[in-house]
């Protein structure tokens, strides 16, 4: 594919793509916002600097929730072809998770003082790991789902509200 095609289908594409990079940068906010509450509510995470636990964990609460299924809900609506639409809530889930976890990685790493790992052989990739780990307990089902509620329930309402 030569440049000029591929800045045509730019062109041609403007709002769809507007639509997914709007979907990936909230539903990034939402889950990084849910990632720092423990950090705000929880004294013992402030106080002794946790990274990772197993047995105490940030949860979405329900108003985060509504807004990752209405935003999807709304992404639904916008993308009106069913393959964009897929593209587009994978590209939205893949690239979420990733902004997600380099924010907890740099979070974990400057904020919490744990960049003395990176002094021991592979230490970063500790980090790295419990970042993945923090990440994704709450990307797995909760957004996973929530993004696919939401895309579902905005192609039947644009089926509803522009095909009669």
């Amino acid at each position: 594919m030569k440049l000029s095609g591929f800045i045509d289908s730019i062109r041609r594409n403007k709002k769809e793509i507007m639509v997914i990079v709007l979907w990936i940068a909230i539903v990034s906010m939402v889950v990084i916002l849910t990632y720092y509450s423990i950090y705000i509510t929880s004294e013992k995470w402030r106080t002794y600097e946790i990274a990772f636990s197993f047995y105490e964990a940030p949860l979405m609460n329900s108003l985060a929730m509504m807004v990752i299924v209405i935003i999807s809900g709304i992404a639904g609506v916008l993308l009106r072809d069913s393959r964009k639409l897929v593209i587009g809530y994978g590209s939205t889930i893949i690239s979420s998770f990733l902004i997600a976890v380099a924010f907890s990685f740099c979070y974990i790493w400057f904020v919490l003082g744990y960049e003395i790992y990176g002094l021991l052989p592979y230490g970063w990739e500790w980090i790295l790991l419990v970042a993945v780990l923090n990440i994704a307990r709450l990307f797995i089902p909760t957004t996973l789902t929530l993004c696919l509620i939401g895309i579902t329930l905005g192609s039947i309402l644009r089926v509803y509200l522009f095909n009669k």
